[in-house]
């Protein structure tokens, strides 16, 4: 994370303002009456001002803020960023403190942090859309202890979250209806894949094909690699051609994307090989968490792009992508539950695929 950036600024608030105006005409009635009553009041009132700011200073002077967040989130998902108010002076403590962010519903308050003390606390907030977003700073303030200055340390860590289109559950329709060039009808869930090698572990593969008696003899974890069978290999194209001008055709578009999300992440999770392809961008088939991470990013960064850079020939697949199965997707919601360009297999319908 990089380094935090605290800014420190002292106002008065609206009670301080009358204050200062009182001060000025106790200022006043002293000037023209010549009273010593009068200057006597003026030199309490501005006592009690400076010992108010004097306090606050001392109050807010050793407090530090960090806060962590999780790397990625789904959209509209609410989450959780972790904060943590140290204060680290000797003896005083930090009172009527309140934290606020603009992405959050509702500042937080604390009455108080004990010296060389750390309050922990959550704050919730949801990403209202995809890509890569920074988090607002977050505002510590105080009025204590007259309430007659405002003192706010702002605190920007610049940290950025990636935000995943959302997951759903899947009808049953969407998991029957893959196209795989004429290889066979469906992908079938019976397929069995056949073992090919040992290599080592990778974050994010699966623990069930972690071959225990090679590492142990090894000393590190070894995973058994299975040569996937053809009808297993199922790669997403989405068609994200077409610049959406209006809100309703970019609600649209984010269920398309939103479609693709839920369909990898759910053949992932049963274990198929799933690539992605979309105009501008290819993830390579893989499997497992780690590799659904990757979709999830691709998905998560990508924009619509005109049609006029990219014609109906955009899609060609090569290699293992010419093999795999394929499930057609659009962001052209006229193009939803009606054959591709090529008229190989109906492209899919969110509105029939999407659960949730």
């Amino acid at each position: 994370m990089p380094a935090s950036q605290n800014k420190r600024r002292v106002t008065l608030t609206r009670i301080g303002w009358v204050f200062m105006l009182f001060i000025l005409l106790l200022q006043l009635a002293a000037f023209n009456t010549g009273e010593n009553l009068f200057y006597l009041v003026t030199s309490g009132v501005i006592s009690f001002l400076l010992v108010g700011w004097w306090a606050s200073r001392k109050g807010a002077k050793g407090l530090t803020l960090s806060r962590s967040a999780p790397e990625a989130v789904h959209r509209d998902e609410a989450f959780a960023s972790t904060m943590r108010l140290k204060n680290s002076r000797r003896f005083w403590p930090a009172m009527e403190i309140s934290l606020n962010s603009t992405s959050w519903e509702e500042p937080l308050w604390l009455d108080s942090v004990p010296a060389r003390a750390v309050a922990e606390f959550r704050a919730y907030q949801s990403m209202p859309k995809r890509g890569s977003h920074s988090l607002s700073p977050v505002h510590v303030e105080t009025t204590f202890p007259f309430g007659l200055v405002h003192r706010t340390i702002t605190v920007d860590d610049a940290k950025t979250i990636l935000v995943y289109p959302r997951v759903y559950s899947l009808s049953k329709q969407a998991m029957d209806d893959v196209d795989d060039s004429g290889r066979t009808s469906k992908a079938s869930f019976n397929d069995v894949d056949e073992f090919f090698s040992l290599r080592d572990y990778i974050p994010g593969d699966d623990i069930r094909y972690v071959s225990w008696k090679v590492s142990a003899r090894m000393g590190r974890l070894v995973v058994r690699e299975l040569e996937p069978s053809i009808s297993r290999m199922v790669l997403i194209v989405l068609d994200t051609r077409g610049l959406p001008d209006t809100p309703e055709l970019a609600e649209k578009f984010e269920m398309a994307v939103d479609l693709a999300a839920s369909l990898a992440v759910t053949l992932l999770g049963m274990n198929y090989v799933v690539g992605l392809e979309i105009p501008d961008a290819s993830v390579p088939l893989g499997r497992g968490r780690g590799h659904a991470a990757k979709i999830l990013e691709a998905l998560a960064l990508l924009d619509a792009v005109d049609k006029e850079e990219y014609d109906d020939e955009w899609y060609k697949p090569k290699g293992s992508h010419a093999e795999a199965s394929k499930l057609f997707l659009a962001s052209d919601p006229n193009r939803w539950g009606v054959a591709n360009t090529r008229g190989r297999a109906r492209v899919l319908d969110p509105q029939e695929a999407l659960h949730g």
